[in-house]
């Protein structure tokens, strides 16, 4: 194991450096998270050998805590050479920003997105390139799906026949229910009520067409499913919104080298069993620790506390966000009279919605229609944001 990380860290410190050549002034875009504050890491030593610092760029959240990371920002400052600059994403942020993230990127939100829009738009007044951290769960297994994928392949290994005593775990029978599952933050159900003409057997047709084609482990199907199916959606949003702002973005993640050595290393120095630690939690998304080597990097770096903490998903307060008072009139007045006339949504079940945006299924149902809504109204009506 010890072999293995000496390589991975040679190999990721070369891919991060082979990324900061150039010519123009380069930062960093620096989450709290394991991917970024690594890259940051060999970035910094890189730049310090030259009697350089390089720029760090971070999102904070002062007024909600649960979704703030500046603790474990500023611990990574503290320990590597970085100028940093923080910006606090608040409500007015998220709604100055919501249109204009949308023209960016060309295309219905993630809510992350509207971060990265302010942040890249921030960044762009000090540097033209930035390095950011994405790519390292896709290739190293560092999602939720990976480990309920492993552990329901384990647990129907075990216990063959006797699996529904463990539906309360949340154990996915098949590869097709996986597939059911993968990726999905609002439910068919909801997703058949807001939108009647979605069809949930082409969805699962397409998915499984992708996923049978593949080839490799299960472990390795699942790391291209989400190369498909995500990452590539993912690294187009935030190009297009880099570019918006005239910034390159770089992903030393993804370069080759680094890719092709996670898909030699053996799976379970990427997804280590923590048995115990998931028997203690009845939850079959702790059965493996996910991203396993890049922690154990980290770990050596940044601290155990640091490196082995949960995973954060979401890096702002959505549901807060949109049901805030400002964004609640903004919908009302531009964006619901628009979907009422397109009809192309059912406005009785989204006006349900609306009523009770605490209700997670509710919160991403008009997420998603006043997505759809708001890019109808800029590419198709011509409605360009001021």
């Amino acid at each position: 194991m010890n072999e293995l990380i000496e390589r991975t860290e040679s190999v990721l410190r070369d891919c991060v450096e082979r990324q900061l050549i150039g010519d123009v002034n380069l930062g960093i875009l620096l989450s709290g998270g394991i991917d970024s504050t690594l890259a940051a890491k060999y970035a910094s030593d890189f730049y310090t050998s030259s009697g350089r610092i390089i720029q760090g760029f971070s999102l904070i959240n002062t007024r909600f805590k649960n979704f703030n990371e500046e603790n474990y920002i500023d611990h990574v400052a503290s320990r590597i050479n970085i100028d940093l600059n923080k910006y606090d994403f608040d409500d007015i942020s998220f709604l100055s920003s919501f249109e204009q993230s949308i023209y960016a990127s060309e295309t219905i939100l993630h809510a992350p997105s509207m971060g990265t829009y302010e942040l890249v738009k921030n960044a762009s007044e000090k540097v033209r390139v930035i390095l950011c951290g994405e790519g390292s769960d896709e290739i190293a297994g560092g999602y939720r799906n990976f480990s309920v994928m492993k552990g329901s392949e384990l647990i129907r290994r075990l216990f063959m026949g006797r699996l529904r005593r463990f539906s309360r775990y949340g154990v996915i029978y098949d590869d097709r229910n996986f597939l059911l599952n993968f990726e999905r933050n609002i439910s068919m159900e909801m997703s058949r009520r807001i939108y009647p003409a979605f069809s949930v057997a082409e969805t699962i047709a397409a998915r499984e067409h992708e996923y049978n084609a593949m080839t490799g482990t299960a472990f390795d199907k699942v790391r291209k499913l989400y190369f498909v199916d995500r990452l590539i959606t993912v690294l187009e949003k935030q190009n297009k919104i880099c570019m918006y702002h005239s910034v390159e973005n770089r992903v030393p993640f993804l370069d080759n080298a680094i890719v092709d050595l996670m898909f030699s290393i053996p799976e379970k120095y990427l997804m280590h069993p923590c048995y115990v630690r998931a028997a203690k939690r009845r939850d079959i998304g702790s059965l493996y620790e996910g991203k396993y080597i890049f922690k154990k990097i980290s770990e050596k770096i940044y601290g155990r506390d640091f490196a082995f903490r949960p995973k954060s998903w979401i890096s702002i307060p959505f549901a807060e966000y949109i049901s805030s008072p400002g964004f609640m009139e903004y919908i009302k007045r531009e964006v619901m009279p628009g979907m009422a006339s397109r009809g192309m949504f059912d406005m009785k079940v989204f006006a349900e919605c609306m009523d009770s945006l605490n209700i997670y299924q509710n919160a991403m149902c008009v997420w998603k229609a006043i997505n759809m809504e708001t890019w109808l109204k800029i590419f198709v009506d011509g409605k360009i944001p001021a």
